[in-house]
């Protein structure tokens, strides 16, 4: 196309589809090395804490001490176990993870295995876990299956690092389409609820505004980020709520398109096939 104008109006449409995948990139690393940060600091103070127990192991034969010391060890040798895992993912995570790969998925087996996923986390916990799937998210639909996984898991994660134990925890997964029946969309609305304060108005209010301090339990802070952050490719917004200062409620709801189960084949009758 030699049309100068449309040249010029092509490369401005290329021009601001790489800002926005700059400008994703970018918040998406700021993201991961805040955590890195965090990590980082985990890793020092459970390596100081493992050699003062060897230490005091070493010169101290006082029984009853000791086993504290060795609660002490076993706890700082989690930690360091699980914060080698999350920087392993981090690392192992491949370019181009950022945006959407969106492939036609069964809602009613992909929700079913978010839910099951969760039943260990809850139990290690002792929470209460209700769930309900809505039966009428019946088509298959066309999404990125696996960043609507992360969304859920990661909030869950937020919430069940924060709660105490015997917390009630409830999951709704519901058709919450307002459209016509031919717009081929179907709109899924996830709540989850916690009969408990885990973060506050003014924690809220502050990771809604991105504020750079860091407000919340470290942990779930940066899982609520990486939730939202991942939301914002679907634009849409992750909905936290106090529930009158007796619990916490998130609310998000992810626009899909529906994918026919059956396809009409075009047949020509000459061909013999099978």
């Amino acid at each position: 196309d030699r049309n100068p104008q449309n040249l010029i109006e092509r490369f401005i449409t290329l021009y601001k589809e790489l800002l926005q995948k700059y400008e994703q990139e970018r918040s998406f690393t700021a993201i991961k090395n805040r955590l890195f940060v965090r990590l980082n600091k985990k890793f020092y103070l459970s390596k100081e804490q493992i050699l003062s127990s060897v230490a005091t192991l070493k010169k101290d034969e006082n029984v009853v001490k000791n086993e504290l010391v060795f609660e002490n060890l076993e706890k700082n040798s989690q930690i360091i176990a699980i914060n080698y895992s999350n920087i392993k993912g981090l690392l192992d995570s491949r370019n181009g993870e950022v945006g959407l790969n969106l492939k036609p998925f069964n809602p009613q087996i992909l929700f079913s295995n978010i839910l099951e996923a969760q039943i260990p986390f809850t139990q290690e916990k002792k929470l209460n876990f209700l769930t309900y799937l809505d039966a009428n998210i019946s088509d298959e639909l066309e999404g990125d299956s696996e960043k609507i996984s992360i969304i859920f898991n990661m909030i869950i994660l937020a919430i069940t690092t924060k709660c105490d134990r015997f917390a009630n925890l409830s999951v709704e997964i519901r058709n919450a389409s307002n459209y016509a029946a031919t717009s081929g969309i179907t709109s899924v609305n996830f709540k989850i609820t916690i009969n408990q304060m885990c973060f506050s108005s003014e924690q809220i209010d502050a990771l809604q505004l991105d504020d750079k301090n860091e407000i919340i339990d470290e942990d779930s802070e940066f899982y609520l980020r990486l939730a939202i952050f991942y939301l914002s490719l679907f634009n849409k917004p992750l909905d936290i709520s106090t529930l009158g200062g007796t619990g916490n409620e998130f609310n998000f709801t992810i626009n899909l398109k529906n994918i026919k189960k059956l396809q009409n084949f075009d047949i020509d009758v000459k061909l013999k096939i099978g």
